[in-house]
């Protein structure tokens, strides 16, 4: 029988005691355990991913997610422009 946890009156069950509740999906409060969402990855096609691989192709670092930094953004809207 699972010993039960510090405090002598607790009604709780130690988690270590119960390895079926981790194997279950049931955690050790007796809630179910969900998986975390997938993120939504952005398609290749996306106007990001043209922005990064112009700014790749131009030697300028930028993070492979998150906001583009407004200096590279008016470089590429201005590319056209550049002599």
């Amino acid at each position: 029988m699972p010993k039960a946890t510090s405090g002598g009156t607790s009604n709780r069950w130690a988690a270590q005691d119960a390895p079926e509740a981790e194997d279950s999906g049931v955690t050790a409060s007796g809630g179910v355990s969900l998986p975390a969402p997938e993120a939504e990855q952005p398609e290749d096609d996306s106007p990001t991913a043209a922005v990064r691989a112009w700014a790749a192709d131009q030697g300028l670092e930028v993070a492979a997610r998150g906001k583009l930094p407004q200096l590279v953004l008016d470089a590429y809207a201005n590319r056209d422009k550049a002599g």
